[in-house]
């Protein structure tokens, strides 16, 4: 019997979770197993890096011991934000739930661009993939040569199956990681869990919610200061949320907000108000933004902000505080341009991050809905009030019961922008396959427009009536909620969210034939993309001397080897139903025209208030097409449709502007300029247009598009019977 209790002690001190402190085992975590010039033990590539990437282990320098692990950029064309490659290891999760882990390491970089660098990565998952957590510091980069002490500090949640833990490069050059470790080091908070908003908390949050932005944003103390902004954010929400009364908030938003701005002051609505501190005759501090420019959006030469200083004396008090009145009974007076002062330091506010926290989807709300509201450059163009789509966003976002959930509540809020860029993603959500079909929104049917599997028994111009039982009509108009961007933009992108989902998973589809017959079929999404639709080959004479060029396909290659019989034809058909493969604009309208080209200029909000309070806009310039050899000089169309979106629509500009040809089909997406990302807490992302983009003649682009001179959209009699109607509708332009 005292034996049995002995070994039941044992297995029992084998099971426990990790105490504070203890480490949790990795395989080879400083890369010391294995030769060099091979992928390390125990480390694999993780599945959706960029291919071209060497990872091996590496001799060079390394932190500790003889060996260390080298990531470098292989590849020849010039790297993007989405350039990034990762090793990653996994961990069961059972035995430190409910811990706070620690993954620490050592990381250096020789990056080539300055949004690239180096980091370590922690995600935490359900059994069933979804994630729980996610930081891969893609907004504080290590750019040092040095080796660099890095952390991530995470709270596992009852629940968890897996941690992976790994390194990660983003764009181009080198990057060297050793000793990593991952440790418990102490017990978690659990996640708030979720309950509705009263009247007076929905109040005080958005009273919040309009102070922290100027102070994130606009404070020049704060700004500037090294704050875990998400973190201080979360951490401020309880007791903001539970002031009673006017009074209470005014007491907590100063506690709060007062430390990291001097100068602020929050009072009770109709109290009277101190006077304003005297500025003196020196010079201030103030913040100017070039859209959103802060580090993480990948693109600092097009969105850049810097502290400048200007003289006291050229500001006026409307330069130098924001004042107004908020919800909740309070009003505020923020300075925005401020004299030198000491570093304000973090206030080490410390948070969940999950999804499945209360606190973290409020803050979330309160951080995106503050980017929009002061950075988003056709606010005012939106179909929506932004101001009114706060209150709602943070009902949804307290009740919320999963990240799934909350994805939806961020997609419903931003639909309103009227936005084709803007796309919230969660590292949670499985888009990995697609059905092996494309299909079309046309009236009231979903139909079938192309097939990759024929096997699956579906055929061209099938209408699908129900999708794993939900009507397709309504499936249609329940994912179009969840989509932002103009009507035209919206009807394309529904079906398409529609195919997608995760590799492997299966689909029970109702469908009618066009002859009427009813049939069902069960497909699987396979990795990658859904089915093209059926097109000629990406460039073909498909009439004698007429020229189909697909410009969705086509690559400048492709394109160069093809020029001198194009420029000898009779006729040419450009599609830009979709997106251009081609990459140099410049050198393809050369051969359209015998003078010089312009495209539509690209402007930047320039900002130095809150919520675009005179906003001005910055010209980034515009493409200066020469002409070039060889012209082509036969008659030209360009087909179009909802799915031209951004660059389609730079190049189609320049078609209609001067007459280049005629445009046949549908209007194009209006969503055109850079786009820029925003991490928000917990594992999302979201997506916008950074820049104002106009028609050559000043008129608005965004929302309307580009019109076709002819309109011609496909018929489910035409797609079933094979026929391209808006390609033959191009060729009878082309007899005109």
């Amino acid at each position: 019997m005292q034996r049995f209790s002995f070994c039941l002690v044992l297995l029992l001190g084998c099971l426990a979770p990790a105490a504070a402190g203890q480490s949790v085992p990795l395989t080879n975590p400083g890369f010391e197993s294995g030769p060099t010039g091979a992928m390390p033990e125990g480390w694999s590539l993780r599945p959706q890096s960029s291919p071209d990437f060497a990872i091996v282990i590496s001799g060079r320098s390394p932190a500790e011991g003889h060996q260390c692990l080298s990531m470098r950029y292989s590849g020849q064309a010039p790297p993007t934000g989405r350039t990034w490659a990762a090793v990653e290891q996994s961990v069961d999760a059972a035995a430190v739930a409910g811990r706070r882990l620690r993954l620490s390491g050592r990381v250096r970089t020789e990056a080539t661009e300055t949004w690239g660098g180096g980091g370590l990565w922690l995600r935490i998952t359900r059994a069933d993939g979804s994630v729980l957590f996610t930081d891969n510091m893609r907004q504080r980069l290590v750019r040092d040569e040095a080796w660099t002490d890095c952390t991530i500090d995470a709270d596992v949640p009852d629940g968890a199956a897996k941690i992976a833990v790994g390194g990660l490069l983003v764009g181009g050059g080198d990057a060297w990681f050793d000793d990593l470790s991952l440790t418990a080091i102490g017990n978690t908070p659990k996640p708030a869990p979720p309950r509705a908003l009263s009247e007076r908390g929905q109040a005080n949050l958005c009273a919040f919610a309009r102070a922290l932005g100027v102070v994130r944003y606009f404070n020049a103390d704060a700004a500037g200061a090294a704050i875990d902004w998400d973190a201080f954010t979360a951490a401020a929400l309880p007791a903001v949320e539970s002031a009673p009364d006017a009074t209470s908030l005014r007491t907590c938003l100063n506690d709060v907000l007062g430390p990291v701005a001097p100068g602020l002051r929050i009072r009770v609505t109709g109290e009277r108000d101190a006077p304003s501190p005297s500025r003196g005759d020196g010079q201030l501090r103030q913040w100017v933004y070039h859209g959103y420019g802060m580090p993480s959006t990948g693109q600092p030469n097009l969105y850049w902000r810097k502290l400048i200083e200007v003289p006291a004396a050229s500001l006026d008090d409307h330069d130098l505080f924001w004042r107004a009145d908020l919800p909740a009974g309070v009003s505020c007076d923020i300075p925005l341009a401020t004299p030198d002062a000491e570093p304000i330091a973090d206030p080490g506010a410390v948070s969940v991050a999950s999804a499945n926290d209360r606190w973290t989807r409020l803050a979330d709300v309160i951080t995106l809905w503050n980017v929009m509201a002061h950075f988003h450059p056709y606010l005012t163009q939106g179909s929506c009030d932004w101001d009114d789509a706060l209150g709602p966003a943070l009902q949804h976002a307290a009740i919320d019961d999963s990240g799934a959930q909350f994805l939806r509540t961020l997609r419903e809020m931003t639909r309103c922008l009227g936005d084709g860029h803007v796309f919230v993603a969660s590292e949670g959500e499985d888009l990995s396959g697609s059905l092996p079909l494309a299909w079309r929104w046309l009236g009231d049917d979903l139909v079938v427009t192309g097939v990759g599997d024929p096997l699956s028994g579906i055929t061209l111009g099938d209408r699908v009536l129900s999708i794993d039982g939900q009507g397709a009509l309504d499936a249609l108009q329940s994912v179009q909620t969840q989509i932002s961007g103009s009507p035209q933009w919206v009807r394309e992108q529904a079906p398409r969210l529609l195919l997608m989902g995760r590799a492997g998973s299966t689909v029970e589809l109702q469908l009618e034939a066009p002859n009427g017959e009813a049939r069902k079929a069960v497909v699987r999404r396979r990795a990658g993309r859904s089915a093209p639709e059926p097109r000629p080959e990406p460039i073909t004479e498909i009439k004698p001397g007429v020229w189909y060029v697909d410009l969705t396909r086509t690559t400048d290659g492709q394109l160069d080897d093809a020029l001198d019989k194009i420029a000898a034809g009779t006729g040419v058909i450009f599609d830009l139903r979709g997106y251009p493969r081609i990459t140099d604009p410049l050198s393809f309208f050369g051969h359209l025209s015998a003078t010089a080209l312009t495209s539509a200029h690209w402007q930047v909000p320039v900002l130095t208030k809150p919520f675009q309070d005179g906003k001005t806009f910055g010209d980034t310039g515009q493409w200066e097409i020469a002409p070039a050899a060889p012209f082509f000089p036969a008659k030209r169309v360009f087909l179009t449709d909802g799915r031209a979106i951004s660059f389609a629509e730079s190049c189609l500009e320049i078609v209609k502007h001067f007459g280049l040809a005629r445009i046949v089909g549908a209007p194009t997406a209006g969503a055109n300029g850079n786009v820029i990302r925003v991490a928000l807490a917990g594992g999302f992302q979201v997506t916008f247009t950074g820049m104002l983009v106009e028609h050559l003649d000043g008129s608005r682009l965004f929302g309307l598009g580009i019109l076709p001179d002819t309109r011609s959209e496909p018929t489910r009699q035409g797609i079933a019977s094979g026929r391209d109607e808006v390609l033959e509708a191009g060729l009878a332009a082309l007899a005109e």
